[in-house]
């Protein structure tokens, strides 16, 4: 039994390894491309761009998120019986056709009142509409991606990143050195549909490579596993309706409330950059395909050392990035961004509630159960707007670095009551006790780190040597804290040494 969980875990954490290089890639590049249109568009055309991909991408990941984890959660379970795996393949990949269009026609005709009435903004029409072709593109790019989590060929993900993250980055750089144009937004997203591209024909050439057989001519699919499939993408289409409401509503209330583009680029900037790093921490779609094959116990064991591992590393890293942030902000996006400062204060705490939502999601999809959290989500999303409304308006009188700051805190009140709720839901729901001890010893450690960490800063210049310097100090001196309390073991160390040996 303990050379099956050994088996598991090394499976796991070398999957997430490749899916962490994956996200290595997809963050970095997304950071760099990032940082471009930071300093070239300031933050006015940085708050108005995000504007248009918040808007864009509400309407897309209605169609991501559901379909995508469909296809991981059946594929990996039917590989092996290939006219099966073909038949639901192509029963999803038209669903997913009929739901994106859909919703991107919806946008189309919405896009000239949005952008005129809504939110009066005249200057994102044209933008969003060229918006609407990239997500096309990139949802789809998605979807088949989504292919080599359902096979573990996760390493396929990292090369697929680091072609699209190189493409768009000279891409963009074309456009602000070469085109040069007055008012950019548009070309931004020509540039971005025309990598989305590139990287589609790449992905599905590789699905092709390996799984010849998805394109053939399939048969009709059996009405059981149709009704699986359409109960699992109806719940959780729906609770990523939820789920996207709950990650855009404070940069659209933000567009609303606030006549000034630039304070929306400011919260993007932070909140750009505490999603990033949390992102790096997204081992969900290398969990699901092995979570699927356990039973209740073996699966509560695993999910609980999985849980472990993470916060290990999650924790640090969100005091480290409060308390560094300020630095981070001025290093990456220029001194325009400083105020960006005080909402991330808060928003780097989202790295710990949003990994552990992020867990126990995948948990209930493991058991193909999206509707049970569905009521949680729901009340979520109505204290965050709530919330929202209330800081937005309070702080309004005072100055925008408050609202936006205010928008953050809301955002991580509601993230916490979520992340307590959902934790709940699990062992009521699915039987699986999580044990949510096993984050004291790294808070214990963070905040051991912390005061290290603001005790040197007082008495030492920061700059770009001094901060690296810095941030290693901070890392020996969580895990030698970790190591005293006892909450890292020799074999966690052997463990790391095995997966290792394994991607060699």
């Amino acid at each position: 039994m303990k050379e099956k969980r050994e088996s598991f875990t090394i499976q796991a954490l070398s999957g997430s390894i490749w899916n962490f290089f994956a996200l290595i890639f997809q963050r970095a590049g997304a950071l760099i491309f990032t940082i471009i249109i930071a300093r070239f568009l300031l933050p006015e055309g940085f708050g108005l761009y995000n504007l248009i991909l918040s808007i864009a991408l509400t309407f897309t990941v209605l169609s991501e998120r559901g379909i995508n984890e469909s296809l991981i959660r059946y594929l990996s379970e039917t590989l092996e019986k290939k006219a099966k795996a073909r038949n639901f393949f192509k029963y999803i990949l038209k669903l997913k056709l009929v739901i994106l269009i859909s919703f991107l026609v919806i946008l189309g005709i919405a896009a000239y009142p949005l952008s005129v009435y809504f939110f009066k903004k005249p200057v994102i029409f044209i933008p969003l509409l060229f918006a609407i072709l990239y997500v096309f593109v990139f949802s789809l790019d998605s979807f088949f991606s989504s292919y080599f989590f359902a096979a573990k060929k996760v390493k396929y993900v990292a090369q697929k990143e680091t072609l699209y993250q190189i493409l768009r980055i000279v891409l963009i750089l074309g456009v602000f050195y070469v085109i040069r144009p007055t008012s950019p937004l548009s070309h931004i997203f020509v540039a971005l549909t025309f990598a989305s591209l590139i990287t589609l024909i790449f992905v599905i050439a590789n699905v092709y490579k390996y799984s010849p057989y998805l394109f053939e001519k399939s048969d009709k699919i059996k009405e059981f596993d149709k009704k699986r499939i359409n109960n699992f993408i109806s719940y959780f289409t729906i609770t990523s309706i939820s789920f996207v409401i709950l990650g855009n509503i404070d940069t659209i209330m933000l567009g609303y409330f606030i006549d000034s583009a630039e304070s929306i680029g400011l919260y993007r900037a932070a909140f750009t950059l505490s999603s990033s790093i949390a992102g790096l921490l997204g081992f969900g779609t290398v969990l699901l395909p092995l979570f699927i094959k356990m039973k209740d116990k073996q699966l509560q064991r695993a999910f609980n050392r999985v849980f472990r591992y993470t916060m290990i590393v999650a924790v640090p890293i969100s005091f480290g990035l409060a308390i560094l942030g300020n630095y981070f902000l001025t290093f990456i996006f220029g001194v325009e961004y400083i105020d960006a400062k005080w909402p991330l204060y808060v928003l780097a705490f989202l790295i710990i509630l949003g990994v552990q939502v992020s867990l126990f999601v995948y948990l209930f999809l493991t058991k193909e159960r999206p509707k049970d959290y569905l009521s949680l989500l729901i009340g979520v999303i109505i204290l965050d707007i709530i919330l929202n409304f209330i800081f937005i308006k309070i702080f309004l009188n005072y100055s925008t670095n408050l609202v936006i700051t205010g928008v953050a805190l809301a955002s991580l009140i509601s993230w916490l009551v979520y992340s307590i709720g959902i934790g709940i839901m699990s062992r009521t729901r699915l039987n699986i006790k999580v044990n949510g001890y096993v984050i004291i010893k790294p808070l214990i450690a963070a905040i051991v780190m912390s005061l290290a960490i603001l005790y040197i800063k007082s008495n030492v210049n920061v700059g770009i040597i001094n901060g690296i310097i810095l941030i290693l100090v901070g890392a020996v001196i969580y895990f030698a804290s970790l190591f005293i309390l006892k909450a890292l073991r020799k074999e966690d160390l052997y463990l790391i040494k095995d997966v290792i040996k394994l991607l060699r």
